[in-house]
């Protein structure tokens, strides 16, 4: 009798360990399909962000080939530099907006700037595209007090001065970038 009983304790806690094996299996593979469902959301996710940038550039670009274009500049600019490839393509999108050139050396030179007050570049070009319609506080994040002089004239006068500050702007950052 006590070796029949050796032998069920030896049957149930076979089956008992079957049982954990098989629920071990299923955790596994529902963990991994689960891991799988995450990968496909994070492609959807991306693509989906991908296609809202490549929208966005080509409407500011105006075609599909500058667009094309503009995205491989960023993409070379984004391989130098800390800086995520979303937030550089809204970078370039808010400067073309605003009619200043994101050209390698203005973005080189936005980046470096917004690097050495550890801020990344989306900050520093908000920071210049308000300048450019006479926002200029903040500029002063990075260490840049501008003013317009004779603010109180026409609208006119005020939106010429605006071009001409624009186009200093873009002279001073340009030369920033040597």
């Amino acid at each position: 009798p006590a070796n029949d009983n050796l032998k069920v304790l030896d049957n149930t806690a076979k089956a008992f360990n079957n049982t954990l094996k098989q629920a071990v299996s299923l955790v596994g593979a529902y963990l991994g399909l689960r891991g799988l469902t995450n990968t496909f959301k994070s492609i959807v996710e991306t693509n989906k962000e991908f296609e809202r940038l490549s929208g966005s550039l080509k409407t500011v670009t105006g075609s599909a080939k500058a667009a094309k274009e503009a995205f491989t500049l960023i993409e070379d600019f984004a391989t130098s530099t800390p800086f995520q490839l979303d937030e550089i393509v809204d970078s370039f999108i808010r400067l073309k907006a605003m009619g200043l050139e994101p050209s390698m050396e203005a973005l080189t030179s936005y980046g470096n700037t917004a690097s050495a007050f550890g801020k990344n570049i989306l900050e520093f070009v908000s920071a210049v595209t308000s300048a450019t319609v006479g926002e200029f506080e903040r500029l002063k994040t990075f260490g840049i007090k501008a003013k317009l002089e004779g603010e109180g004239s026409s609208f006119k006068a005020l939106q010429q001065k605006l071009v001409k500050m624009r186009q200093k702007l873009k002279i001073i950052f340009a030369l920033s970038a040597q």
